[in-house]
């Protein structure tokens, strides 16, 4: 008798070919099992000596398909004068190990971050194929095609191939709105302006959507029903349909904030609206509050009670889960890279309360090291012990190309302005001991031309119009302010050094008093307790943030090293 592992009718085919289990006498008893096919150990439910039970040898069967390890899985069995025995026969899957990712085309895309030596299939490698497909899905390519393929290039290794086809990119060109709207279009195409410069995707629409219900829950509208309606596409572009019933408008009352031994009461505005603006405020202050001491899980919800004849009272309430410190911090994928330049790039350390905001900075200040792809809260994968209240994190990386290269040239009339420039570098090896950091250096050669006039300016220039400069560079490392933004070449004399290494400390100080740390809080959904009604709260922004921004720029290009 032979059973195949995928057939969803395993348990009545067993039922049929074997006694039925109806009475224990009918069932004979189990002599041997025998496993022929691997030897790997199996966790077997089924032994020798027990009476035969169908739905337990199911149940082994299941449970080795749902591992992964084998392509085929077939119980037979024979009868012997003292019961029957049973033979598992099952055929491993070959156990092959990624050495790299590969996207055709190349460009428009970006590769998963896999670790080389990670094991792969084919199930798992259509896994990633299919998560890929989403996230051009999300990037408006709703048309995108990922076909993966493992090229064997070893005994066990093995590179993924992603054949990528994404197709057209759409647009989101308009939304119309139909329905009881009970307020001006004009207002809900503003509520919806930002949905239209992104990408067509189900996430722009419904944070479109979650716009539009906010605004209607700040202007007095508690029972909205907003809903997507027809979607047409044209030329790569789509319009939207909203259908919208706004319900009946209500004059808010009082407006109360509830939090953990405290409550807060709030004005409401004048002509009766919430006051959306004070009430995220407080909000996203209390949500602060508590991710400094540690607390990962906030609920935060609206309570709306109704008055008549039009009236509502209102209640925000802000229940905090429990607190976790940090345990252990880990980094996925900085082979070439030590743990200690990491580390110091980090605001948070093991033993401290787990706050959101730092660990926000110290995944910017890891951005700026300029060693990594840009990594995300997403990127952090935080394991829980409810029992002991930690919290270990774990940090994927996905290191940038060794080498590098750059072109520029004046900004301005080129006498006035500086040198054209050509230069290519590569990272140093991560060679010695871990305190040396030789990985973080990069050395490099520029071919710089120069302005006869410029050089009759500059006190110690070359007097050649062309020459090649050899450096050694180490750039600003976060954490590492005065060991790092340096260069030294043979080339340069001690005070075009000093000069260099000064003009890169004072821009980072600078860029940091002006920009920040280029960190903010995420966006608060707040939910109504019921109905479909959302306050979304905005990620405050910075004061004077264009002219911080104008400012940190005119900085960059008055005070930017010289490559000379």
């Amino acid at each position: 008798m032979r059973f195949r592992a995928p057939i969803l009718r395993l348990i009545s085919y067993i039922a049929v070919f074997f006694w039925s289990p109806s009475s224990a006498e009918q069932n004979p008893v189990i002599e041997k099992i025998e496993i022929r096919g691997t030897t790997r150990p199996l966790e077997l439910e089924t032994r020798a000596g027990q009476a035969l039970n169908t739905a337990r040898l199911a149940g082994d069967v299941r449970r080795l398909w749902s591992t992964g390890s084998f392509h085929d899985i077939r119980v037979e069995s024979r009868d012997t004068p003292a019961g029957i025995a049973l033979v598992f026969r099952v055929v491993e899957k070959p156990r092959l190990f990624l050495r790299r990712v590969r996207l055709e085309p190349a460009e428009g895309a970006r590769a998963p971050a896999l670790p080389r030596g990670l094991r792969i299939d084919r199930v798992s490698a259509a896994q990633l194929a299919a998560r890929m497909r989403r996230e051009l899905a999300e990037d408006g390519y709703r048309d995108a095609t990922v076909h993966p393929e493992l090229v064997r290039v070893g005994s066990q290794e093995v590179d993924l191939r992603l054949r990528v086809e994404r197709g057209r990119r759409y647009r989101l060109r308009q939304l119309r709105f139909a329905g009881d709207l009970g307020l001006p279009l004009e207002e809900l195409q503003r509520a919806a302006r930002a949905a239209r410069r992104r990408a067509f995707s189900e996430r722009s629409i419904e944070a479109a959507l979650d716009q539009l219900r906010s605004l209607y829950l700040s202007r007095g509208y508690f029972e909205p029903k907003v809903r997507l309606g027809e979607v047409k596409f044209s030329e790569g572009e789509g319009t939207v349909q909203v259908m919208v019933e706004a319900g009946a408008r209500r004059r808010v009352r009082q407006l109360e904030v509830i939090t953990s031994g405290s409550n807060k009461q709030l004005l409401p505005a004048s002509d009766g609206a919430l006051p959306a603006v004070e009430l995220c405020r407080c909000l996203q202050a209390a949500q602060r509050n508590f991710e400094k001491q540690g607390v990962l899980d906030l609920n935060i919800g609206l309570e709306v009670a109704l008055a008549p004849p039009n009236g509502a009272d209102v209640t925000a309430r802000i229940e905090p889960g429990p607190a976790y410190t940090v345990g252990r911090i880990e980094f996925r994928g900085h082979r070439a890279v030590g743990d200690l330049t990491l580390r110091r790039a980090l605001l948070i350390e093991e033993g401290e309360w787990l706050d959101r905001a730092r660990l926000r900075r110290s995944l910017a200040r890891l951005n700026r090291l300029g060693l990594f792809e840009p990594v995300s809260e997403a990127d952090v994968a935080v394991a829980r012990n409810p029992q002991q209240r930690f919290a270990h994190l774990t940090i994927s990386l996905k290191q940038r190309p060794r080498g590098r290269w750059s072109l520029s040239g004046p900004f301005g009339p080129r006498p006035l302005a500086g040198p054209f420039q050509f230069a290519l570098g590569s990272r140093l090896p991560n060679w010695g001991p871990s305190a040396w950091q030789t990985s973080t250096y990069f050395a490099s050669f520029s071919f710089l031309s120069f302005s006869p006039l410029l050089l009759r300016w500059l006190p110690g220039a070359p007097r050649a119009p062309v020459i090649g400069l050899f450096a050694l560079d180490r750039p600003y490392l976060a954490g590492q302010g005065w060991q790092s933004a340096f260069r030294a070449s043979p080339q340069l004399g001690w005070r075009e050094t000093l000069a260099g290494y000064g003009s890169a400390q004072l821009l980072q100080f600078l860029h940091t008093r002006l920009q920040g740390d280029g960190t903010s809080a995420p966006a608060l959904l707040v939910p109504m307790e019921r109905g479909e009604g959302f306050l979304l709260c905005e990620a405050a922004q910075p004061r004077l943030g264009r002219l911080r921004q104008a400012g940190a720029m005119a900085a960059g290009w008055l005070l930017a090293a010289p490559s000379f």
